[in-house]
């Protein structure tokens, strides 16, 4: 037996013919109370008894010319073709004997004892004949029906799956292929039984394979996780399909086969392709934008320096400080624009210094600001510095009249809460979200920046109520300097 051709009008020219009707020799065979069958090389069927017939209920005009696989399932075709196919390689004409389930006409499954060996003409396999002999023993019986109803569970489940399913021997040869597989790669599962699997890998990868399984065989040492692998696979036009792949293995009757299951990821990779490109556009445009502002920054700094000290000390100093602040600023906007892990130099910053310099950055008002903490956090203090002025611009625009802001610290991190109308528990996700403000003249990008630098610190970041039902940003995980160690 092999695998059926595409057209069961090519079976084999070395068919065994059926024995003519009417014959003593067909007479002999229907007058036997087993089923009695031949099949050619092809695993087709060309000849039946009545016994058989009787058993599977079907006519026997329909059963002529039908393969094998229509009564028995995939894995059992598998082990009758393994068993046929190592008789080939071996030259021995032993008989197999084998306990599966026969399906019928109506679908059920009958337990049975088959025992078939093969045809040989000239030296060259030409076909198969077997007795099926339904199973009398309760026992036997019952196993055999548990092993044909998980089976045709099992076959249902690949057949309806979206996934492709290969089974391989040892050999690298295709023992089975769902429906699955031709959608992602193409080729009908009859194209693939019987042929090496690779025929669906690129000629870049065959020897790559071929050394990793024969390695794998000789040592039993894995190099690639089983679990989970993306490996290209070669689609029957030619072109190659990005697959994620899982991979098992298991031993049946002695023999030792692979299930690789896999499915198309090329829609991820393309959305994977375009982010990388959208990135990379991103961080082009980030470091233009750096470098458009700091060049009249610079030139106003450069022009700073002539002004005559004496003159007005206050608005100078005022200038230079403002101009520091903006290039500050233009390093924090590069850390979120291109999202990077490392946030620059880390120092150790006392967070109450840090808080008295962000007020005093901040047109507060009326406002004013509580400080309940001594903490020293390991830091950049600009970018500490940027996150204390969103949030105390943010309480200062957001309340009417006068309000109190604190900071404090928490056991892993700290906190800024404030007195004022607070942020709706529905809005709290909304809200860090680019472009969102409930202030018409706002730019709805405060928060955001918070939230995106707590990102790119590692920091918890979240939203709550404070105790007078203000708003309370919290941040966790946040590192902190021992006394000793500053």
């Amino acid at each position: 037996m092999g695998d059926p051709p595409t057209d069961p009008a090519e079976k084999s020219e070395d068919a065994v013919p059926p024995p003519n009707v009417g014959t003593p020799a067909e007479t002999l065979l229907d007058a036997v109370p087993y089923g009695i069958y031949s099949l050619d090389r092809e695993g087709y069927l060309v000849a039946v008894n009545d016994a058989l017939i009787d058993l599977t209920g079907y006519d026997r005009d329909t059963v002529l010319g039908e393969h094998i696989s229509r009564f028995l399932d995939v894995e059992d075709v598998v082990r009758a073709e393994t068993a046929i196919r190592d008789q080939i390689l071996d030259g021995t004409q032993d008989a197999v004997h084998l306990s599966i389930p026969v399906v019928t006409r109506t679908g059920d499954t009958v337990p049975c004892k088959v025992c078939f060996s093969g045809l040989w003409r000239d030296g060259e396999f030409c076909g198969t004949v077997g007795v099926v002999r339904e199973v009398e023993s309760p026992d036997t019986a019952a196993e055999i029906q548990a092993t044909g109803e998980h089976r045709q569970a099992f076959d249902a489940l690949a057949e309806a799956s979206a996934d492709g399913i290969i089974m391989l021997d040892n050999d690298s040869v295709i023992r089975y292929a769902n429906p699955a597989v031709e959608r992602i790669l193409g080729y009908p599962s009859e194209e693939l039984v019987g042929g090496s699997k690779m025929q669906i890998i690129p000629e870049r990868l065959r020897d790559v394979h071929a050394e990793a399984l024969q390695r794998y065989l000789q040592t039993g040492e894995k190099h690639i996780d089983w679990t989970y692998v993306e490996l290209p696979g070669l689609h029957k036009d030619g072109h190659e399909v990005p697959l994620a792949i899982s991979l098992n293995e298991f031993t049946y009757d002695g023999e030792h086969y692979f299930v690789g299951t896999f499915r198309d990821i090329s829609t991820r990779k393309d959305i994977e392709r375009e982010l990388k490109q959208q990135n990379e556009r991103l961080d082009r445009f980030a470091s233009m934008l750096a470098h458009e502002l700091r060049n009249p920054l610079q030139i106003a700094q450069i022009y700073l320096d002539f002004v005559d000290d004496e003159d007005d000390d206050a608005p100078i100093g005022q200038i230079a400080d403002a101009l520091r602040r903006i290039d500050e600023l233009i390093d924090v906007l590069l850390v979120l624009a291109r999202n990077e892990n490392e946030v620059g130099d880390r120092e150790a910053v006392d967070l109450t210094k840090v808080v008295a310099e962000a007020w005093g950055n901040t047109d507060t008002g009326k406002a004013e600001v509580e400080v309940a903490t001594n903490q020293t956090l390991r830091v950049n203090p600009a970018h500490l510095q940027q996150v204390l002025e969103n949030l105390f611009r943010n309480a200062v625009e957001h309340s009417e009249g006068s309000v109190t802001v604190r900071v404090g610290t928490l056991d892993d991190g700290f906190y800024v809460e404030d007195t004022g109308p607070g942020i709706d528990e529905s809005e709290r996700t909304a809200v860090v979200e680019a472009g969102y403000t409930s202030d018409e003249g706002g730019t709805g990008l405060g928060l955001t920046f918070v939230a995106e630098l707590a990102d790119a610190y590692g920091w918890d970041f979240s939203i709550t109520e404070s105790t007078e039902g203000g708003a309370r940003f919290e941040f966790r995980d946040v590192e902190f300097v021992a006394d000793d160690a500053q």
